[in-house]
């Protein structure tokens, strides 16, 4: 015999009603969950806010490579 119910909880203690034939059973309750689909511009916006206070800009720096491979200054 197989029961199937879905129920969401509302509270940090939740009780699961089983009917009477299933009394001296094995038991074995399934979770599933679910991941919240969230687009694509709301996970830019995410992401960009964790880095916000870390970013810094090196639109002007200048890499010269001769410079640092010398190593005799």
């Amino acid at each position: 015999m197989m029961y199937i119910t879905s129920f969401i909880p509302t509270s940090e203690n939740h009780s699961i009603e089983i009917p009477k034939e299933f009394f001296g059973q094995k038991v074995s309750v399934e979770v599933k969950k679910t991941i919240p689909i969230i687009s694509k511009e709301e996970r830019i916006r995410k992401i960009r806010s964790v880095f916000d206070g870390v970013r810094i800009n090196l639109s002007n720096f200048k890499f010269d490579r001769d410079e640092a491979n010398d190593y005799d200054k």
